[in-house]
């Protein structure tokens, strides 16, 4: 930047910051009074309504001037940590031209929306806009101009709980979706809930983040949520999705509590709580393998199967016939060779590298163990830590934000380990004395 170019930006900044204050001391759109000649300029202006409350969008405008053309897209350092949330579309600004003194601009206006995040006496301080334009025999020139602080008072909303999320727009919706339809769970299920947020007003990134809990047997991973802002009639149409994945870990009842968004409209004063009802989810066992498919599949709830319906008529006939049922050890030796397909055909899974077949595999052989508590317990007690980070790892391929690296082997060698520990705990269980208490 040359020496005429250093005075003319330090006359520019002079001039800028005195008509920008006497604006909006004045609450004013007053036309700058540039000196004549000045080949870059701007000038901001925050509009304010009667009230502003918390969460309610405030427009400062920022137009830059310059006498030839401008070159690139502006940055705008906005400031960080005002009670304020900063957003700025650079990229519909709404070109224009003027004259000032008897020299013609040209011009870009921009809009930047700011939202109190707290009520009382906030500051926006001034900030550093960068842009390009054409110089002297079309060179191209930088300039670094600031905006006009200003000072906002911001009401707090009445009757509002400061516990629970709150959206001030003058319209607003909350919806609920899940994938699939979680009418009839079993262990192994997963499921996909987007809560679907719309405000009229809003941009979709200010909307307040959602949150789920998980519980003991219902594990919750909360993906990224997906933002956009449609503009409609130049107003912000905002949306904010929230996606949850769900994974049934061991049979039971569970109740996910309601969810509850406070709206306040600015255009009637008015308190509103958005509710999504409560879910409950009665999640059953794993289902029956299907021994007869073709590669160990299993059959998807609600299927007939063939070896099923023959199994059912055999026992009938052995019954009609009056012929006496074995002792129950067989039947303990055929949940026993049952536990052991169930077992292979996780290994066979896991060593496939394939994340959803592994947890479907995993969640029924677990099932037909008859493990007691879930398998993140099952690990705590039997396995390693390496199998729980594999476990984790599965985990977060499946349902978390980003894929994590997981072995197969790895996974089947620990729960394989974790098995036979199973066993022998089981196998030798404490000694007990073989007389009773002397004296009972």
């Amino acid at each position: 930047m040359n020496a005429r170019t250093a005075l003319r930006t330090l006359r520019m900044k002079f001039l800028l910051a005195a008509v920008g204050a006497a604006s909006l001391a004045a609450g004013l759109a007053v036309a700058p009074c540039f000196a004549a000649g000045e080949q870059a300029l701007l000038r901001s202006e925050l509009s304010q309504p009667g009230k502003v409350w918390v969460g309610q969008r405030l427009e400062l405008s920022v137009t830059l001037f310059t006498t030839e053309s401008f070159t690139g897209v502006p940055r705008f350092d906005l400031p960080k940590d005002a009670g304020l949330a900063m957003f700025a579309d650079d990229a519909h600004p709404v070109l224009g031209s003027t004259t000032i003194d008897g020299v013609s601009y040209l011009t870009k206006q921009y809009s930047i929306s700011l939202f109190p995040l707290r009520a009382g006496a906030l500051a926006v301080p001034a900030f550093q806009v960068e842009f390009g334009y054409k110089g002297d025999a079309g060179q191209d020139q930088d300039a670094t101009l600031p905006t006009t602080a200003a000072t906002v008072t911001v009401l707090d909303v009445p009757g509002a709980d400061r516990k629970l999320p709150l959206v001030t727009a003058t319209d607003f919706t909350l919806d609920d979706r899940w994938d699939p339809s979680p009418d009839k769970p079993a262990v192994g299920d997963a499921f996909t809930r987007a809560i679907i947020m719309r405000a009229a007003g809003l941009p979709g990134m200010a909307m307040p983040p959602l949150r789920m809990e998980p519980m003991d047997g219902l594990a919750v991973y909360a993906r990224q949520a997906q933002v956009g802002t449609d503009m409609a009639r130049g107003d912000f149409i905002g949306k904010r999705v929230e996606s949850f994945s769900l994974v049934c870990q061991s049979p039971g009842t569970y109740t996910l509590p309601e969810l509850r968004v406070q709206w306040w409209n600015p255009a009637v004063e008015a308190l509103r709580v958005v509710t999504l009802p409560p879910v409950t989810l009665h999640v059953a066992p794993t289902p029956v393998l299907d021994a007869g498919s073709s590669g160990g599949a299993v059959r998807a709830r609600g299927a007939r199967s063939p070896w099923l319906w023959a199994t059912a008529l055999a026992v009938l006939a052995v019954a009609g016939a009056g012929i006496a049922v074995l002792r129950s050890g067989k039947g303990g030796q055929t949940a026993q060779e049952n536990e052991k397909q169930l077992f292979r055909q996780f290994t066979r899974a896991a060593a496939s590298q394939e994340e959803a077949g592994t947890m479907r595999a995993l969640s029924r052989w677990f099932d037909a163990a008859g493990h007691p508590g879930t398998i993140l317990g099952f690990i705590a007690q039997f396995g390693d830590a390496e199998l729980e980070r594999q476990f984790a790892a599965l985990e977060a391929c499946l349902y978390g934000r980003q894929k994590e690296s997981w072995s197969g082997q790895l996974l089947a060698k620990g729960f394989a380990a974790a098995r036979r520990n199973s066993r022998r705990s089981h196998a030798h269980p404490a000694r007990r004395d073989a007389l009773g208490p002397l004296n009972p």
